[in-house]
C-alpha cells in the first residue's frame, strides 16, 4: 500500500519491468524495488512472494 492506502496491483507490476530484457534474478530485483519505492517507507501490510525462474542451455 502507498501513502494513499491503494495498492500497487498487476499493472504497476508490470510498468515497472518493461523495457528491459532481465535475467531472472535481475527480474525479481527490479519488482521488489518498483514494490519498496511505491509503499515510499511505509511498513509492509502483507507478505510478498516473488519467483524468478529461467532456463539452461
Amino acid at each position: 500500500m502507498d501513502v494513499h492506502d491503494r495498492q500497487l496491483e498487476t499493472k504497476g507490476v508490470y510498468d515497472a519491468v518493461q523495457g528491459e530484457a532481465y535475467s531472472p534474478s535481475g527480474l525479481v530485483e527490479q519488482v521488489v524495488k518498483a514494490v519498496e519505492k511505491f509503499a515510499a517507507g511505509r511498513s509492509q501490510s502483507d507478505d510478498i512472494a516473488v519467483v524468478g525462474f529461467g532456463r539452461t542451455g
